[in-house]
C-alpha cells in the first residue's frame, strides 16, 4: 500500500509529501517490489533522518549463518510439496463421514493430530522462505550503487531483522527437534532426596 512504481523503476512512498527515491535497476526490480514489507520499511524510515551505521560484514556473516542452519535443517524435514500432499491426504481422509464414527476413535485422534503437526510444519518452512528471502532480498538493495547512506542502513536494518528472527527459529528448531521424543511432550516429576549431611 502506499506506492508508486513509475517507468523509472522509481519506488516513493505516496503518503510523503516529499518524495524520496531510489533508482532500482531493471535486473534487480523484482527483489524490492515483490517484498512488501522491504518497500513499507523503506518508506518509514525515509520520513525521518537515519544516522546509525553497521557493520556490513557481521551482517553479511549473520545473514550467511542463519542461512546454513535453515538449509541444515531443512534437510530433517519433507519437502514443501510433499507435506501439502500429506496434508491434503489427511485432509481428505478426514471429510469421509465415517471418520468421525466413534469406533473411529483411535484413527481420529492419531489424524487430527498428524494433520496439526503437519501444517504446522509447513507454516514454519514457509515462514523461513519469507525470512529467507527478505534477507536476500534487502542485502541486494543495500548494494545498489544509486543508494543513499541512510537508505543503505534502512535496508540492512531490515536484512538484520530477518536474518536474527530466521536464525532464532533454527535455533529454537533444533530444540524442538532433539526433544522430539514420544515422551517428550509429556509431563514429568521431579524428586529431590537430601543426601549424606542433609544436603
Amino acid at each position: 500500500r502506499g506506492f508508486r512504481v513509475s517507468s523509472l523503476s522509481t519506488v516513493r512512498p505516496s503518503f510523503s509529501p516529499h518524495y524520496r527515491h531510489i533508482q532500482i535497476p531493471v535486473s534487480q526490480r523484482s527483489s524490492i517490489i515483490n517484498r512488501p514489507s522491504l518497500l513499507i520499511r523503506w518508506a518509514s524510515n525515509n520520513k525521518s533522518s537515519t544516522t546509525s551505521s553497521f557493520d556490513y560484514t557481521q551482517i553479511k556473516q549473520l545473514v550467511r549463518k542463519a542461512i546454513d542452519l535453515t538449509e541444515q535443517n531443512q534437510e530433517s524435514v519433507l519437502s514443501i510439496d510433499k507435506l501439502k500432499i500429506i496434508i491434503a491426504d489427511l485432509e481428505r481422509e478426514s471429510s469421509d463421514p465415517e471418520f468421525w464414527e466413534d469406533s473411529n476413535s483411535e484413527r481420529k485422534q492419531y489424524v487430527n493430530a498428524q494433520l496439526s503437526q503437519q501444517t504446522q510444519l509447513l507454516n514454519r518452512i514457509q515462514q523461513w522462505e519469507t525470512f529467507k528471502g527478505d534477507c536476500l532480498a534487502a542485502l541486494e538493495m543495500a548494494e545498489i550503487d544509486d543508494c543513499s547512506e541512510e537508505e543503505k542502513n534502512m535496508f540492512y536494518e531490515e536484512c538484520r531483522q530477518s536474518a536474527t528472527a530466521l536464525l532464532e527459529d533454527g535455533k529454537r528448531y533444533e530444540l524442538e527437534r532433539l526433544l522430539s521424543g514420544p515422551y517428550d511432550n509429556q509431563p514429568a516429576r521431579v524428586i529431590l532426596t537430601a543426601g549424606a549431611g542433609g544436603t
